[in-house]
């Protein structure tokens, strides 16, 4: 039987008559996040060199190294601490602080508008739709078909694919390893944003609710005060019609998560924000490429490098073709792969850019705000390979591997 179209975009007038019962909470949630006057195109690159990433399959593995991921160890640059042996856990960290902190003061003290500043770059935890893509990866059965349903007889992955037992124990084992490093001196972070789709939330909750004390307990002593994520839009996954990305609505995270602050859009280009819709409007019935996957997180990060004020020490939750996307625009070093919960830190040079084209902050709206709409049709995903039809747009394929094209 062919798979029905579900919950298209709602128009703007049934967003907000179904938003109205939470409007005057959520107006006041939304108006914490940062806004500044001006959002002006920031030039933000990677500064190598303050540290080293390894496979565990490798024989150089240092046994004091940091453990940020089960199938890489992170660990801070031998160069910073200025030994070749290897140095305890805490004057790692106190010496990537002490470096950090010095080049901000240089910068300041010469008046130029230039800042370092740390992003901890994390993956989600196990979510249902990772075990049915396993399932589903012989003959492209997942790509084909198997993506574009709620679920089966075994597992419900769609819509908003949650964590499984298992990545709701990875991310708490993630929260064990973060707490011994804040205990051997390690920054925390002074922001954290999220993806909107409930595995990156669940996992960033399960990460760092004991450090902030978000459900109620005792946050950590060096804990900053007031720190509540911001949830982005633009931090999700490839956009795509896989049922697993079709965000639950902001009447359920509202109520699911109190604590998270949810940012209107776009506030990068227009003196009037739109609020935070209550249904999903970026899943559909397109796959984005993967050019224009980078495109998004560029503006993604521009959002939250302005958003972030102050703060050196950035968290950041979402998804393994976010962080790919980030370090590809952001020119680190490319991970052949990250585990679920992995953490990839990197250090970047934020100043005044003069490059205010079509990659400036808010382009990225303004070509979504423009995007034809290309009538829906049934067909196949992957023709020739005897898998029922589905409801698409546009150029939707998976016969290109997987990337998806430029549809916009």
């Amino acid at each position: 039987m062919a798979t029905q179209p579900r919950n298209r975009t709602l128009s703007p007038s049934v967003i907000f008559q179904a938003w109205e019962p939470l409007l005057p909470s959520i107006q006041i949630t939304a108006a914490e996040a940062t806004h500044p006057d001006t959002y002006s195109d920031l030039g933000i690159s990677t500064v190598k060199g303050f540290f080293d990433i390894k496979s565990r399959l490798s024989n150089r593995l240092d046994p004091e190294d940091l453990r940020f991921d089960y199938s890489y160890t992170i660990s801070i640059s031998p160069a910073l601490y200025n030994r070749s042996s290897p140095a305890p856990s805490s004057e790692r960290w106190e010496a990537l602080e002490g470096v950090i902190e010095r080049k901000n003061t240089e910068y300041i003290k010469n008046g130029r508008d230039t800042r370092y500043k740390v992003l901890f770059l994390a993956r989600h935890g196990q979510g249902y739709h990772n075990v049915a893509e396993e399932k589903y990866r012989e003959n492209k059965a997942w790509e084909c078909y198997w993506a574009m349903q709620a679920g089966d007889e075994d597992s419900t992955w769609g819509p908003d694919a949650k964590l499984t037992p298992h990545g709701i124990a990875e991310a708490k084992k993630k929260g064990e390893v973060w707490r011994q490093h804040i205990e051997d001196g390690a920054p925390i972070p002074e922001r954290h944003f999220v993806s909107p789709l409930s595995r990156s939330i669940r996992t960033m909750e399960e990460t760092w609710k004991d450090v902030y004390g978000w459900l109620g307990g005792t946050p950590h002593p060096r804990a900053p005060t007031g720190v509540r994520p911001v949830v982005k839009e633009l931090l999700r996954e490839t956009m795509s019609l896989h049922y697993s990305d079709h965000r639950s609505s902001l009447n359920y995270l509202y109520t699911t998560y109190p604590y998270l602050i949810f940012s209107p859009q776009p506030i990068c280009y227009s003196e009037n924000a739109v609020p935070f819709p209550n249904e999903d409007p970026f899943w559909n019935f397109h796959r984005e490429s993967m050019a224009m996957r980078d495109h998004r997180i560029k503006t993604a990060l521009q959002e939250i490098i302005a958003e972030s004020g102050n703060a050196t020490y950035i968290g950041v939750t979402a998804h393994f073709g976010v962080i790919e996307s980030a370090l590809t625009v952001l020119g680190g070093e490319l991970t052949p792969h990250l585990g679920t919960t992995g953490v990839v830190p990197v250090v970047v040079k934020v100043e005044p850019s003069m490059d205010l084209g079509r990659h400036g902050v808010g382009s990225w709206w303004e070509k979504k705000a423009g995007m034809e709409n290309p009538p829906l049709e049934l067909r196949e995903v992957c023709p020739g390979k005897g898998f029922a039809p589905v409801w698409v747009q546009g150029g939707y394929s998976s016969t290109d591997g997987g990337i998806g094209v430029d549809t916009w």
